[in-house]
């Protein structure tokens, strides 16, 4: 009812400057926009780059909900016009949690500017195995890189660990440890993260019941402030949630950098022991790797990988491929400053609750990634490269799983296929609301607690976790249920020269950006 609501409301004709418009008047004409085109291809060829100018001339708008920021066409809010868009295609759309930047490719050249085509940028998702292998991210490609210098490498993973040690609040919690060091130490660390967890159920329960009762609770998304309305972050780090998640987080980051100062002048090489599969020195060095591996990821993902999760033309224009053309708008120089400009001054939520003090991410885009629709070749992004003026490429390139010496194809053998070059096939765009919501109550019916509470910090996809619950107190597999068997492709877009290096030493990212009328 709200979603007809609101297409109702954007297609009721209002007054603007003396005439009658909506959210219709952005919908071009493509009977006329059809015969121009035809008239631009009957001139010569040296005329009609020119006359085509005079067509098509399209421009990037950010869509925001500030209601100051309005089409000068219509006076409606730029992000509704998104929305509306964005509302006509196949599958639902639903607001995606974090950072995120709508929008809007519009002809400039046409009457009222009609929308050509809409994008969003939203979070990377977290685990992604073939782009994590692609970027240099996974352990597995971090253990090749020692080939080249194993200890220029070993001292960049301890001083990522060294780094994210020092991100993290840690008073309050070693002195509840007291003088315990090396493993006795890790080990505290992870019953107080364990008893953390035990408490947070007890109090999720009673939060529960009181709300049962009617009683007045807080809401649990809300932070606690000063009496100046500033976020009082220490406090917030004192939430049980975060108690847990930094004790947790030192017993691991304290096992990696202890397992890799062993070897920082010693023999074997690190490299040497991760070769030695199956030996227990082999499980520890791997275990401390993956662990530094993750801190390098986490800093990658906070705000400079970016998805493009939205990403098509509107009719007409989609016979025209505007869906490539908003693509590459993506790698603009305007969309990155656009980025760059919202969030540059805002803190990351978690990363301020694991450090009891304000933080902010580099809010500088290195990379773009994306999925097509289906596991078929996606037509929008495939072998979609532009070559600029100053020689520089735009291209989203297709991810591939690299193949073990073993794993390839024999002399004569057809190339091999693997899973790895798509997406898991898994998620829950297949089941209805109903379905999750009867899933969702089971689940707080059965265990009389609600584990999954949309609350930053929890984990990642709540609607997942809910379903994954609901199932399993069914006594259902979850991974056949969330099976939807419709695997996606995966697609990269580097956004200068050796953006993905950048994202693995975690440097700043000061290569230029390609301005948008360039494309």
């Amino acid at each position: 009812p709200s979603v007809r609501t609101f297409l109702r409301r954007m297609e009721t004709p209002r007054w603007m400057a003396g005439r009658k418009v909506s959210v219709l008047d952005l919908v071009d004409d493509g009977r006329s926009l059809a015969q121009a085109l035809a008239e631009v291809a009957q001139l010569p060829p040296s005329e009609r780059g020119e006359a085509l100018a005079r067509v098509v001339r399209p421009v990037i708008e950010v869509a925001t909900a500030d209601p100051k920021d309005l089409c000068p066409n219509t006076g409606l809010v730029r992000l509704d016009i998104w929305r509306y868009f964005r509302h006509t295609w196949s599958l639902e759309y639903r607001s995606t949690p974090g950072r995120t930047l709508f929008f809007l490719i519009r002809n400039a050249a046409r009457p009222m500017a009609p929308v050509m085509g809409i994008a969003s940028l939203a979070n990377a998702t977290l685990q992604l195995k073939i782009r994590d292998n692609w970027v240099g991210w996974s352990a597995s490609e971090i253990a090749r890189s020692f080939g080249d210098d194993p200890q220029g490498v070993l001292a960049a993973l301890l001083r990522t660990v060294r780094v994210a040690l020092g991100e993290i609040r840690k008073t309050d919690l070693m002195k509840q440890v007291g003088p315990a060091r090396g493993e006795a130490l890790e080990q505290k660390l992870e019953q107080i993260a364990a008893d953390a967890l035990e408490r947070r159920k007890d109090a999720l329960e009673d939060y529960r019941r009181k709300k049962e009762r009617g009683e007045a609770v807080p809401p649990l998304k809300n932070l606690p402030r000063f009496g100046n309305g500033e976020y009082n972050w220490r406090e917030a780090s004192e939430d049980l949630l975060f108690v847990g998640k930094r004790a947790r987080a030192l017993a691991d980051l304290f096992y990696a950098e202890r397992i890799l100062s062993e070897y920082e002048a010693s023999e074997p090489q690190f490299a040497d022991v991760l070769r030695r599969e199956g030996s227990p020195e082999s499980a520890r060095a791997l275990r401390a790797l993956s662990i530094a591996a993750r801190e390098i990821r986490k800093v990658g993902l906070a705000s400079r990988m970016l998805e493009l999760n939205v990403c098509g033309a509107v009719p007409p224009y989609r016979d025209l491929l505007v869906g490539k053309l908003v693509a590459l708008a993506a790698a603009s120089a305007d969309v990155a400053s656009a980025y760059a400009a919202r969030y540059r001054d805002q803190h990351s939520e978690i990363a301020s609750q694991m450090a009891g003090k304000a933080v902010y991410r580099d809010a500088s885009p290195c990379v773009i990634t994306t999925t097509s629709l289906y596991a078929a070749v996606s037509s929008q992004y495939n072998r979609l490269k532009l070559r600029l003026d100053d020689g520089r490429v735009v291209r989203w390139q297709e991810l591939e799983h690299r193949r073990a010496p073993s794993e390839a194809a024999g002399p004569g053998e057809p190339p091999k296929q693997s899973s790895d070059n798509w997406t898991a096939g898994k998620g829950t765009g297949h089941l209805s609301d109903d379905t999750v919501q009867a899933l969702r109550d089971l689940t707080i019916a059965r265990s009389r607690l609600r584990r999954v509470n949309n609350v930053f910090g929890e984990g990642q996809s709540p609607r997942l976790r809910q379903v994954r619950e609901g199932l399993g107190e069914l006594r259902l597999d979850p991974d056949y249920f969330l099976r939807h068997s419709m695997p996606r492709r995966v697609y990269g877009l580097e956004l200068f020269p050796g953006a993905r290096r950048t994202l693995c030493l975690t440097l700043p990212a000061t290569a230029p950006r390609i301005p948008s009328d360039a494309l």
